[in-house]
């Protein structure tokens, strides 16, 4: 794979993104906190109703801080 498939790894027909956590900026839209939980829009929104997944909300922006998502995937968040 070239450059251009850097950080995508293929699997049965799909183009599955992967990254590490470093490379993800200090806060994630709900989109992008979808695509690094692998969770659905209206799952996060629950999550982070349920003070789940931590938010920040900026104006009519909601975001979620990297070092929340950090925390939820090293087992120390309120996730699960």
């Amino acid at each position: 794979m070239g450059k251009a498939n850097e950080g995508q790894e293929r699997r049965e027909g799909t183009t599955e993104e992967r990254w590490s956590l470093a490379q993800l900026p200090d806060a994630l839209t709900v989109e992008e906190t979808c695509r690094v939980l692998r969770l659905g829009r209206n799952s996060v929104y629950e999550g982070i109703r349920r003070k789940e997944i931590p938010s920040v909300k900026i104006g009519r922006r909601l975001l979620v801080p990297k070092a929340g998502i950090e925390r939820l995937l090293s087992g120390t968040g309120s996730l699960g």
